[in-house]
Order: C-alpha cells, then structure tokens, then sequence
C-alpha cells in the first residue's frame, strides 16, 4: 500500500517550509553579525593605533584599510543551516563542527559537573566551568569546597591564575606545551618568544606552586583521572557525536552522557563491595 505524501498545502509541509527559513534567516543574521564584530575590531584597532600615534608612542604599521578576512584561507564565509548553534572547533585530526565538552572530574573518576559550550578556547571557560560545577552540587544538596584544581596547559592564563589566587584555589596547569613559557625547561633552547614571568606575577607563582615536589606528584594525578574519564565517554558510551541538534538537546544528552558514567561508576563501586 503506497504511503500518501502530503499535499503543498498540508500544515506538516508549511511547517517544514517556515523553520528552513527561520534556519536560514538565523544562519544569515550570525554571519552578518560576525562580519560587524570583524570590522568594529579593526577599527578598534585603527582608533587605537591613531591614538597612540598622536602621543608619539606608536608601534608597527597601521591596520590596513580593506575588509577583514573572515578566516586565515580569505575564502567566503559560511554559516551551518542544519546546526546554527555549532561552531568550528580544531580537532586532533584537523577541524570539526560541534561544542566544547567540559568536565570536572574527582581522584575516583566521577564527573563533579559538566557544561556544552560554544566557545572553541578552553582558557575562558576555566571558573565558568567550575562555577556550573558549583551550581550543579549545590543542586544535588552537595557543598563542596574547592582546594585544588588540576587543568592542562589550555587553560593556562593569568587572569585565570590571579582570579584563582583571590579565590584561595590552588591552581595547577602546566606551561610545558610552549617550552619559551616556562624558563625551568628546555634552558638551552632559544625560543623566538619568551614570555617575561616578572611581568605576570599569578603565572611566576602558579609556575613556583608546579616545581615544588608536591605540585608535580599532585599534577600527574590529572593523567589518571580526567583523561580515562574523556576516553570511557567516548569508548564505553560511543559518544562520539551528539545525536540531537542544537545547544539546549545537545548539552542535555551531555549532561545524560556524565550522568551514566557516573552510575556505571557505582555499580562497579557496588560490585566490588
């Protein structure tokens, strides 16, 4: 028996028609949008290069007058009409559509928080991260007290060092992926950049915590705890892709994702008794 298709006029059809086109107006305002931002950056950069010109401190070349480019290949920008909400993330392999997938993990590999985000650099999401994880115990009718954070060195900056030393949190991130950030390692190369410690004073002292005998037995716990967790999610769990669209389903089927790793966890704790 053949299935009947429904006609031109049929309510399913028009809906179908009217959320392509809302897709592809927010599609088209993003990239517009985007475009705006690159341009009120560049003269920002103009305004501020004029500035300091007038006060006789000017350093480099102007920002040149044509557009921005939209990426560093110049080619024409693109929005995702099926995923607006997804971003551009470098991968391992290269680049992939999708989210940021954040994790707070305890020494027994069970998963404190988590958050979805949007926002390819893992640097700016360091306390949103441990604020949500915060929320999300507090919720759960846990208080905690955070004493000691172990991050890699992606999230290593010092507005996060500084805002961790004023929150009486022990940071520890190592510097080791740029050898010119640390002047402790690799002391007989000749980085084309080094960074000045002096000049960022919750760096020089994070970096004195992760020299000290105990910050460096304390940083290889991280090897054992948050990276098995990534590994389960991703081989126990295939979750290797989100299988809804969209911010709000996909952070919902993350959050569903940490919550089985956590009663997998249990069960096991149980089983072994």
């Amino acid at each position: 028996m053949a299935r009947r298709q429904p006609a031109a006029g049929h309510p399913r059809t028009l809906a179908r028609r009217a959320e392509r086109r809302g897709r592809l107006a927010r599609a088209r305002d993003r990239l517009a949008a985007e475009d705006k931002a690159r341009r009120q950056a560049q003269r920002a950069k103009q305004e501020a290069w004029e500035a300091a010109a007038a006060a006789g401190k000017r350093r480099g070349r102007r920002p040149a007058d044509e557009p921005p480019r939209a990426n560093r290949a110049g080619t024409e920008p693109r929005a995702n009409t099926t995923g607006p909400d997804v971003w551009v993330m470098r991968h391992q392999k290269g680049y992939v559509a999708g989210y940021n997938g954040q994790i707070v993990v305890t020494a027994d590999q069970v998963i404190a928080g988590a958050m979805l985000s949007q926002h390819p650099a893992g640097r700016t999401l360091l306390h949103p991260l441990l604020d949500t994880c915060h929320q999300q115990l507090n919720e759960a009718g846990i208080c905690p007290k955070l004493r000691t954070v172990l991050a890699d060195s992606g999230y290593v900056s010092e507005e996060n060092f500084a805002r961790a030393d004023a929150g009486k949190l022990r940071l520890l991130a190592p510097l080791a992926k740029d050898p010119g950030k640390d002047p402790g390692r690799h002391r007989d190369r000749s980085p084309q950049r080094t960074r000045h410690l002096d000049h960022f004073p919750a760096t020089a002292r994070a970096t004195r915590r992760l020299r000290h005998h105990r910050g460096k037995e304390d940083c290889k716990m991280r090897a054992r705890t948050v990276e098995p967790a990534f590994g389960q999610l991703k081989t126990c769990q295939k979750l290797t892709m989100m299988s809804r669209r969209g911010l709000t389903a996909s952070e919902s089927e993350w959050l569903l994702a940490c919550a089985a790793h956590n009663l997998r966890k249990l069960h096991r704790h149980r089983a072994r008794g």
